[in-house]
């Protein structure tokens, strides 16, 4: 096989100033241009070695070694890499297989500089040492502890400060937040120490008693790190002042973080926030100048409605950084990365529309059927929103069998929406198949090949939740005169072809769907019978229990389709018994606490 020798791509687009149109119909002159560069590998070891190609093309004193399999012990290296200003250079579990860093150490690094290999011989081998020293590196030092915690009290041990006013606590558990603060802690120079969710380790306690820092921030919500490790610090530092700095996921967290630290930056570096390697292998570049890490989701063509929120700020000070994507396509998208831009530009909104899906339906004849009112939008800020559609014609005649096309016009949306509206002899027996054939069709849309089973949680939740209307009324409709009647689809709303055939449904549809789609996508789930207190009342219900990572979690698509949130994505029996009832002797336990 021949080998691939790419050096860093670096793809250029210019964002020229103009007329803007906006989607509310007003227009404005933007004189902001943004340049988008994409730094990127074959794999994420050329990845990283192309960010260190960015980070210098000349010779350094010092690099870093971490692997590129595991998050854990390298969570607190770009402090270290900063300080020493090394590159972070990634590795595989093998010397033959990171050839890449190799590659780069023998072209830049001075044969008097110094190799840091984060880790233990368990993570990386003694024969990365051997290859070091065969290449004729001499100096090499391994930091590492018995586990996680104590590999970060190392490496802050290794920094040259005598005394340390600020410290960042964040979660050795999960990448996302420790990740989303690197680039400011290193470039300032404080260490990141990392916690278990509830508890302090004993060398972390050490270093804060020796160190006495007057500012301790502390990354992520309470489901990462309880309020009794804050406490701990409050009792070991009662002078301290300690700030939290959190959001309702790692999105959230991180546009709370790049607020914080980097409200007006000359450069924005975009990376997955769904993976470690490619932020943890820029968190050195990006500390160059203390400039932030933005996580986008791969998954989605929209931007997260905390980062659309960082980017219209960054548009309303009439600032234009540079962007640049750490990553291929699959981890920052080429859409995402023009949508980013334009949106600092002021081309687009937070709220503008995105797209509009169309709809096709399939109605049994005779069957009573209108075209709905309002359709719901996806808004570049990852929203969705209830629009008022006219459609032409108005009427749909379900007397006939056959296929008709309704065109739809939406204010502030430049598309044509078509409605396709199937009119067939169905028979009830016959519903199974056609449920089945838009099940398969749903997955192979929204299920792409490498998604983790999170990633497919998350598209299924929202698939339900942005092409789904809770049925108010289920099955009922009212003559002239306000009398009631059932229709011939008054059980449909209870099943999972109500929400994804017709999609209209009630809890019991919202959770069969669930059910249906995720077993399809090959996840664990299974229905829940209980009751809930929606304000009006405890009521019968029905959610979901899903396995993600070994673990079970509830889920409650109706409930977040109610609140267009997650508030009910992946929650333990505590959390959710706040207003849910159910026989826990029938179901899985779920006691993880689950964060993005």
């Amino acid at each position: 096989m021949k080998k691939i020798i790419s050096i860093f791509f670096i793809f250029y687009f210019g964002i020229m100033p103009g007329n803007l149109a906006f989607a509310d119909g007003t227009t404005s002159i933007s004189q902001q241009t943004v340049n988008t560069t994409r730094l990127t590998g074959q794999t994420r070891y050329e990845t990283a070695k192309n960010i260190a190609e960015s980070y210098s093309q000349g010779k350094v004193k010092t690099v870093i070694f971490s692997t590129g399999n595991n998050f854990a012990d390298a969570l607190s290296a770009s402090v270290l890499a900063h300080q020493k200003d090394a590159p972070v250079l990634l590795v595989d579990t093998s010397v033959d297989s990171s050839n890449d860093a190799y590659d780069y150490i023998t072209q830049h690094l001075d044969p008097a500089g110094t190799v840091y290999i984060i880790g233990g011989i368990g993570v990386i081998g003694k024969e990365f040492e051997t290859k070091l020293i065969n290449l004729g590196f001499k100096n090499i030092v391994r930091v590492s502890g018995y586990d996680r915690y104590e590999t970060s009290y190392q490496l802050a041990s290794l920094l040259n400060a005598s005394s340390v006013s600020t410290v960042v606590i964040s979660s050795g558990e999960s990448y996302p937040d420790a990740l989303s603060i690197a680039s400011f802690a290193a470039n300032k120079g404080w260490p990141i120490l990392l916690t278990p969710q509830n508890t302090l380790p004993k060398e972390i306690k050490s270093y804060l008693a020796d160190k006495k820092p007057s500012k301790i921030y502390i990354t992520g919500g309470t489901g990462v790190i309880s309020d009794n490790v804050s406490s701990e610090i409050s009792s070991l530092l009662p002078q301290a002042n300690i700030e939290r700095l959190s959001g309702q996921s790692r999105f959230d967290t991180n546009a709370a973080i790049a607020q914080a630290f980097a409200p007006t930056p000359d450069k924005v570096y975009l990376t997955t926030g769904y993976g470690f390697a490619d932020a943890l292998a820029g968190s050195a570049l990006a500390a160059k100048n203390g400039y932030p890490i933005i996580f986008i989701d791969p998954s989605s063509p929209t931007l997260h409605k905390a980062t659309a929120g960082y980017f219209g700020k960054l548009n309303a000070n009439n600032l234009s950084p540079t962007l640049i994507a750490f990553g291929g396509k699959g981890a920052v998208s080429d859409d995402v990365l023009k949508n980013s831009s334009d949106m600092i530009i002021g081309k687009i909104k937070q709220d503008s529309i995105y797209s509009i899906v169309d709809i096709n339906e399939t109605i049994p004849l005779n069957q009573d059927y209108s075209l709905p009112s309002t359709i719901k939008a996806r808004l570049y800020n990852s929203d969705s929103s209830d629009v008022s559609v006219k459609w032409n014609p108005s009427t749909v005649d379900t007397s006939t069998a056959g296929t008709s096309v309704y065109e739809g016009v939406v204010d502030g949306y430049s598309k044509t929406i078509r409605a396709s509206v199937t009119v067939e002899n169905i028979k009830i027996e016959d519903r199974d198949a056609y449920l089945n054939k838009k099940v398969n069709e749903i997955i192979s849309k929204i299920i792409t090949p490498g998604m983790t089973d999170l990633q497919k949680e998350l598209a299924i939740h929202d698939y339900i939740v942005n092409n789904t209307e809770y049925n108010t009324t289920p099955g009922i409709t009212f003559d002239s005169a306000g009398n009631a009647k059932l229709t011939p689809n008054f059980n449909v709303v209870f099943t999972a072809y109500g929400v994804l055939i017709n999609g209209t449904g009630v809890c019991e549809g919202y959770a069969d769907a669930a059910n249906i789609l995720l077993n399809k996508a090959g996840i664990e789930s299974r229905m829940i019978y209980g009751m809930a207190n929606g304000g009006n009342g405890v009521e019968p219900h029905s959610w979901n229990i899903v396995k993600i990572s070994g673990e079970y979690y509830h889920l409650d698509v109706t409930w977040d389709d109610g609140s267009r949130s997650y508030d009910y994505f992946n929650l333990t029996d505590d959390q959710i018994a706040k207003d849910h009832t159910w026989d826990k002797e029938q179901y899985p336990a779920c006691t993880k606490k689950f964060a993005f």
